[in-house]
């Protein structure tokens, strides 16, 4: 028996509206310009569907994400963590 929600169409968030992310989701000034920009260059999509449809065909293709290399972390600029 199907769910509840089959056959339902996923609500996406219009272009330009900032709901379109978690509030607890901060990203860099240069980060959110790059995902804009691929988003918009993609079709006008809101940044959460491009970061969707980017992750899932990523998955699709290498069948999971990446891990952060630790040296990679070590030299970036990060102002905080989870653990501070």
């Amino acid at each position: 028996m199907a769910g509840r929600n089959a056959g339902k169409k996923r609500n996406y968030f219009v272009r330009g509206n900032k709901d379109a992310w978690r509030a607890d989701l901060l990203l860099s000034p240069f980060i959110e310009e790059a995902i804009d920009s691929a988003a918009a260059e993609s079709g006008n999509f809101s940044p959460a569907l491009y970061l969707e449809l980017f992750i899932r065909e990523y998955v699709a293709e290498h069948g999971h994400l990446p891990a952060v290399p630790v040296a990679l972390m070590e030299s970036s600029e990060v102002s905080s963590t989870a653990a501070a």
